[in-house]
């Protein structure tokens, strides 16, 4: 993203408010940044490169996880 951080993003979305499942992917993961507040931890991570299928798999994950 050109004008912030996959961090960044997230703490906006907290701050208003907006609970919804994160996927994070990243080359390179950014734990230390992640371990300093529970609310920045996404719900999962899918390290790059990625395919397709290995996207739709983890959203699927994802979704069923978080909608009983």
């Amino acid at each position: 993203m050109p004008r912030m951080t996959g961090i960044e993003l997230i703490e906006k979305m907290r701050t208003a408010g907006m609970v919804v499942p994160v996927i994070m992917a990243s080359g390179t993961l950014p734990k230390e940044e992640l371990a300093q507040s529970p609310l920045l931890q996404p719900i999962a991570t899918l390290p790059k490169p990625y395919t397709a299928l290995e996207l739709l798999q983890m959203v699927k994950k994802v979704l069923g996880e978080t909608n009983p």
